[in-house]
């Protein structure tokens, strides 16, 4: 199995494209940074393309880029994913990305996820990932994949993309509220 991982060269798309790697599968990367995908290619030793040739060859496709860089990037290559192929995003926000993959991607396979974890994370072990599942597909998708990653020792919850949103703003933004006022007094 081959996955792409586009943004690979950033610090979670590496982190994914290592983990992923390590567990035996084929990874392709992409990164709009040339000389930070060539770091990645030295580092990891693995394959690097454009967008389009990375997605062209692959069976599972991970999105990792900025959010600011969301939409551009799956418009770019919506034309080039196949029915059947599993695409999924890693943002912080889940409304958004999964509103854009299903108005743009020809496959049935989008999956909205968030890792509650950083690229300091040293393996997957008892570290908490959303899905965000929008009917029966995705849910079947989520199940495989939960199933899959639990017995690497992952904690895998699901909710909708709104409910997730609805806690991150609290999760993220009250502290940074919080912050704001002390600085302020």
């Amino acid at each position: 199995m081959k996955i792409a991982v586009l943004g690979g060269a950033g610090r979670m798309g590496r982190w994914f494209a290592k983990f992923f790697l390590d567990e035996g599968f084929n990874v392709i990367v992409s990164d709009k940074d040339r000389d930070k995908l060539m770091e990645v290619k030295k580092a990891l030793g693995i394959e690097t393309a454009s967008n389009i040739e990375a997605v062209k060859g692959a069976d599972r496709i991970l999105i990792s880029v900025p959010i600011e860089n969301f939409e551009e990037v799956v418009k770019e290559v919506a034309p080039y994913v196949r029915n059947g192929q599993t695409v999924m995003d890693i943002c912080s926000i889940k409304e958004y990305p999964v509103k854009v993959m299903h108005e743009n991607l020809k496959t049935e396979a989008i999956l909205g996820t968030h890792p509650l974890f950083g690229p300091g994370a040293k393996n997957i072990r008892n570290k908490s990932i959303i899905f965000t599942p929008t009917n029966p597909k995705e849910r079947k998708i989520a199940e495989e994949f939960k199933e899959w990653f639990e017995k690497r020792e992952a904690k895998i919850f699901f909710m909708s993309p709104r409910k997730h949103d609805e806690l991150m703003s609290l999760i993220l933004g009250f502290p940074h509220f919080i912050s704001m006022i002390i600085c302020d007094t």
